[in-house]
């Protein structure tokens, strides 16, 4: 192999040509720059901070800034909460062609929403509560239970956003 360099014909097995010294690993094409891109002011807006806390999601759930001492303000961390998200949950993720997982998503609402709703029904009828009662208490649990689910997605939403456009990621869907 060739040095890109130097031309010398005698780079070593790691990729790092002994003369001059250069790498010949093909480094990954830079990120576009933020502001040039063809998306959204707001999906703009939400990159820069994640590029600014330098954002990561270690399970990729939730994501979370590398250093916790320099940790996003409530205003901005208000910016990177995609209230579309929020609101139609999976389907925001059906709808942007991230279909595995919006179809994922919504197998785990509506899997956890069903068990949630038998255990609730099940404890508060062993309980001896009357039927008006039970009825009503899981009305409200399950709207929590629904709520604390969309929130989740609400809050990883621009972050897979950017993990496709900017990083050009393929992950699982």
């Amino acid at each position: 192999m060739y040095c890109r360099n130097c031309q010398n014909n005698s780079v070593n097995s790691n990729g790092v040509c002994p003369e001059c010294g250069l790498s010949q690993k093909i480094k990954k094409e830079p990120a576009p720059y933020i502001p040039y891109l063809d998306v959204s002011l707001r999906l703009k807006n939400a990159f820069l901070l994640i590029e600014k806390y330098k954002m990561y999601s270690p399970k990729g759930i939730m994501m979370r800034p590398q250093d916790k001492n320099n940790a996003p303000t409530f205003s901005e961390k208000m910016e990177l909460f995609s209230w579309m998200t929020f609101f139609f949950g999976p389907l925001y993720y059906l709808f942007l062609g991230m279909w595995r997982k919006g179809l994922v998503l919504l197998a785990i609402n509506i899997i956890l929403g069903s068990a949630f709703e038998l255990w609730t029904i099940y404890i508060l009828s062993i309980m001896g509560i009357d039927i008006l009662l039970i009825i009503q208490i899981f009305y409200f649990t399950n709207i929590a239970f629904l709520i604390t689910l969309h929130i989740i997605f609400a809050k990883t939403a621009f972050y897979d956003r950017y993990r496709t456009i900017i990083k050009k990621e393929a992950f699982w869907w």
